[in-house]
């Protein structure tokens, strides 16, 4: 049991949202104090963990014919149980947040609105769902950068991130159409078509590559964060893009988006190595 519940947590994705708290840090120039640090650093374990329990929770009609591995579906954890766990860990989260200064508590705020909006309501509106995934986890670079008064420093890569994270979304939508159409969910696939969205999401990368060199030409990052961001990102994402853009449907998904998910990590090495001097 306590096992499903860890699984439902999704480890990697936690740890992938604590380094990009970290990388916020260092890409501000400057650290919190060792209480507000830890403080944040549990706002955002506990409200993303909160927010990846209660996806499963409402995504159980999906995931039957999707995922069905996943703990929910799988009877590992009573999809009852796993209601109350993810409000806990809101919970959680809000209580945190609530020590915090009065810009990032709004942030956090904001976040817990936006994820509960999100599993409840604005799931199962085509791209509105989209852009509500894409804005909760960009804003955690935002977060960061409000902790320690640098609020300015994090505009390009929360820009990053967003896009990314839409993309990824839209794509990952794709890779769901079957299970959605059966539980009555209407995404942007089913409202498009399989070619054309996935099209679109290989237009929302290629955006995100033509923006990758601006941080750089601007000053505000090193020569290491670029090259690290056209070898190890851009150049990786031109090709999902090629075969997005290509127009035929792509049988992959689920390689492609554990594809996106290490390039993903790889952009934030580059932006890590980007805000050092």
């Amino acid at each position: 049991m306590i096992g499903g519940y860890l699984k439902l947590l999704r480890p990697v994705n936690l740890l992938i949202a604590e380094a990009s708290l970290l990388v916020s840090f260092v890409l501000a120039g400057k650290f919190p104090p060792l209480r507000d640090f830890l403080l944040s650093s549990c706002v955002v374990l506990f409200l993303a963990g909160g927010g990846y329990v209660l996806n499963d929770y409402a995504d159980f009609e999906t995931d039957r014919l999707a995922h069905p591995s996943r703990p929910i579906p799988r009877g590992e954890v009573d999809r009852n149980r796993s209601l109350l766990f993810g409000l806990a860990l809101l919970s959680l989260g809000s209580l945190f947040a609530f020590v915090l200064r009065p810009l990032p508590l709004l942030i956090a705020l904001f976040v817990l609105v936006l994820l509960l909006l999100y599993d409840f309501y604005l799931k199962s509106l085509p791209f509105i769902g989209n852009l509500a995934v894409a804005l909760s986890a960009s804003v955690l670079f935002l977060f960061g950068g409000a902790l320690v008064g640098r609020l300015e420093a994090l505009i390009y890569p929360a820009l990053f991130a967003f896009l990314y994270h839409l993309g990824r979304e839209i794509v990952k939508d794709v890779e769901d159409m079957a299970g959605d159409r059966q539980s009555g969910r209407f995404t942007l696939p089913l409202a498009w078509g399989e070619v054309r969205t996935l099209r679109f999401a290989g237009a929302i990368f290629l955006l995100l590559v033509l923006l990758t060199p601006i941080p750089y030409l601007m000053k505000a990052y090193n020569l290491r964060y670029l090259l690290i961001v056209i070898l190890g990102v851009d150049i990786p994402l031109l090709y999902v893009i090629w075969r997005f853009l290509a127009g035929f449907p792509d049988r992959n998904l689920k390689k492609i988006d554990l594809f996106l998910k290490v390039d993903m990590i790889v952009a934030l090495f580059a932006l890590y190595e980007g805000g050092l001097t």
